[in-house]
């Protein structure tokens, strides 16, 4: 074959394929409604062979507007249409779908070196409104659908909240979930040391707080379980964390309750303040002691 034609080939072979983009694109967008539209992009997990995916959506219609952006873990094998390779080419144009338990992701882009990028349009799952409705739940809109497919809340996310608990839920709850972060590895994490909820309320409560699963875990630890959620959230807002824990046991104060770690925090008493005292005499204080000595700029 002569340079010429060989050159003719490759320039018609990538002129088609930036037809099929197009008409692909096309394609999605014709049956895009648009809350159900947006951006996706994909990178390879750190820690893990499954892929980082986030995905955006912004709009408006009316007076009613929309934004959000959300990147979470999503197994290779929801993932079909795209290999490794096509990943990791030199540059290719991609479709694919990624498939959940309240839709599918139906994908339009290009992949090479290691990550992709493209629009998506979603379409929900009949068959995942007819397992909410055997559930008791209602059927969810179309945009609450897409919230639950984009932070991979399924129907196992929803049978592990009942179990904990939480028996009332509605599309709304679970949308709420998913935007305040109770995302399933969340879930599990808050509940593998054997708290139940009564609401979803509590859980959104826990995640705006920043009372995660860490920090959950690590209350245990220190031999702090079965607290109720205003607990949880009083002794996150009131800075009682482990080092501060550990801190006032080797100063002597082991089995401090949640109340008076609250207390000892807002009042300024620390280890330092333990050790001070001592120093002048003092030792073996009550917790009332220390927080009016402390007051008094002892």
């Amino acid at each position: 074959m002569n340079r010429s034609l060989r050159s003719s080939l490759i320039f018609a072979f990538a002129g088609a394929a930036a037809l099929i983009a197009v008409f692909s694109f096309a394609a999605l967008q014709s049956r895009a409604d648009s809350e159900t539209s947006g951006q996706w992009f994909i990178s390879p997990h750190s820690k893990s062979a499954d892929y980082n995916v986030t995905f955006r959506s912004s709009g408006s219609d009316g007076g009613h507007t929309w934004d959000f952006e959300d990147t979470n873990t999503v197994d290779r094998s929801a993932i079909r249409g795209m290999t490794d390779s096509q990943l990791n080419s030199g540059g290719l144009h991609v479709t694919f779908r990624i498939v959940r338990d309240a839709g599918w992701f139906a994908c339009d882009g290009w992949a090479g070196s290691g990550r992709a990028e493209g629009r998506y349009v979603f379409t929900p799952d009949p068959a995942f409104a007819q397992a909410l409705a055997t559930r008791g739940i209602s059927a969810p809109t179309e945009r609450q659908s897409l919230r639950l497919a984009v932070s991979g809340i399924d129907l196992a996310y929803i049978d592990h909240l009942r179990a904990a608990g939480v028996s009332a839920i509605s599309p709304d709850d679970l949308t709420r979930l998913a935007d305040h972060g109770v995302d399933p590895a969340f879930l599990m994490g808050i509940t593998a040391d054997g708290y139940r909820f009564h609401s979803a309320d509590d859980l959104v409560r826990l995640a705006d707080h920043g009372v995660d699963p860490a920090y959950v875990s690590s209350l245990r630890t220190d031999g702090y379980t079965n607290l109720s959620v205003d607990d949880l959230v009083r002794l996150r807002d009131h800075g009682v964390d482990p080092a501060f824990i550990a801190s006032m046991r080797d100063a002597g104060y082991p089995n401090l309750s949640a109340e008076d770690l609250i207390r000892l925090r807002d009042h300024g008493v620390d280890a330092d303040f333990v050790k001070h005292l001592s120093a002048h005499g003092y030792s073996k204080l009550s917790v009332d002691d220390l927080i009016r000595l402390r007051d008094h700029g002892f």
